[in-house]
């Protein structure tokens, strides 16, 4: 099990499992996988995906943007964060209980899930962001 770390690539796919730490993941392009993960999250791809599957710890900043791509994030536990989650073209939606804060706008989501302990912020140029 990993505990930390830094991964930067330029093209294809990168995919993290089974880890608890600091990330800071970056891709140029291709997707970038996250399963089974506790910690803090720094995630950016320009063309790719990302999939994101585990535990935003409490206190963290966490961060999660690509162009092109989806953004598919799983929160594993009892969530507990602020969501400011964006897209320019497409829709975000989230499957968990959240209060929200309007911002008259269905391609950007912004409120608390839980007791907000942790920062998710999400940014997509093109496509759907899910949170569940």
């Amino acid at each position: 099990m990993h505990r930390s770390g830094t991964v930067h690539s330029s093209n294809g796919n990168i995919v993290l499992a089974d880890v608890v730490g600091d990330f800071d993941v970056s891709k140029s392009n291709g997707g970038v996988t996250v399963s089974h993960a506790t910690g803090t999250f720094d995630i950016e791809t320009s063309n790719g995906p990302i999939e994101f599957d585990g535990e935003i710890v409490p206190g963290g900043d966490n961060r999660m943007k690509t162009n092109n791509g989806s953004v598919e994030i799983v929160l594993q536990g009892t969530p507990s964060v602020e969501l400011d989650a964006s897209t320019s073209n497409g829709s975000v939606p989230s499957k968990l209980p959240i209060l929200t804060v309007s911002t008259g706008d269905e391609d950007h989501l912004k409120g608390t899930i839980g007791d907000g302990e942790a920062v998710l912020f999400v940014r997509k140029s093109n496509g759907s962001v899910s949170v569940q």
